[in-house]
């Protein structure tokens, strides 16, 4: 006898079920077709930005994935030097040595390969605030290859105290907050049956962050609704109280 489809979709782990096609995931491809089917002659850096939440680590991981394009996350502790081995190691060198100079020319030659992916840089942020976007910079200058900076709401902000980086932008990609739809496909995947005037009080709790939607599914929804033996929450009924990922108040201090 066949498993009903629900049930047999929740026994598959989350980490294992494909990713929602949300329309940042949406957003972040758009992105890359319009970056690799830019002129010769045009500038070659993309940047996809938002806010903490909105999924801009999801899409990036789902185009990395589509595309192999190599994708580094900056590190708070990097120096340039450490920019430049890491993207090595993206890039297939198990082992980078040799001086800056020595590798970012390494890096160039790699990358000038024809076909080369977009490279994705995530936490694009820290390459302004710790001096290590004209090392990117002048990689891709030299290799011509697509760059997508991916980070914060102020990144933009941010590159335009680099003029020179800033108007290198061709692409401007806002990362936006879920909608009902998005919402409808995160209960889907995580297997939570939710009516779509909860799901509307959920998006508002959550701020339309996917991220906390998401917590709110796992780990609010799915407790309440096994505690008291429900399949489905729907409007009207007994709800429980949603997150907004703000810590609580202090009830009263002891004594």
């Amino acid at each position: 006898m066949n498993a009903h489809p629900m049930e047999s979709k929740m026994d598959v782990p989350i980490s294992r079920r494909p990713p929602a096609l949300l329309k940042n995931v949406i957003a972040m491809m758009g992105l890359v077709q319009l970056m690799r089917d830019r002129s010769p002659d045009d500038d070659n850096l993309g940047c996809f930005y938002g806010y903490s939440g909105y999924g801009k680590t999801e899409a990036t991981r789902f185009a990395h994935i589509k595309t192999g394009g190599p994708h580094l996350e900056i590190g708070e502790s990097w120096t340039r030097k450490d920019l430049v081995a890491n993207l090595l190691f993206e890039l297939g060198v198990l082992k980078p040595k040799g001086t800056l100079s020595e590798m970012t020319r390494q890096a160039i030659e790699l990358l000038s390969a024809p076909d080369q992916p977009p490279v994705f840089i995530d936490e694009a942020d820290k390459l302004v605030e710790r001096n290590m976007i004209r090392n990117l910079k002048e990689i891709a200058d030299k290799s011509r290859a697509a760059f997508i900076l991916i980070g914060e709401e102020a990144l933009p902000g941010k590159l335009e105290r680099f003029e020179n980086v800033y108007g290198r932008v061709i692409h401007w990609e806002p990362a936006q907050p879920v909608d009902l739809e998005d919402c409808r496909k995160l209960a889907e995947r995580a297997g939570v049956i939710v009516d779509d005037e909860v799901l509307s009080l959920i998006q508002r709790a959550s701020e339309g962050r996917a991220r906390l939607l998401v917590s709110n599914l796992n780990n609010v929804c799915k407790p309440f609704m096994a505690a008291r033996g429900l399949s489905e929450l729907k409007a009207g009924g007994e709800l429980p109280d949603f997150i907004n990922g703000k810590h609580p108040p202090r009830v009263r201090r002891f004594g």
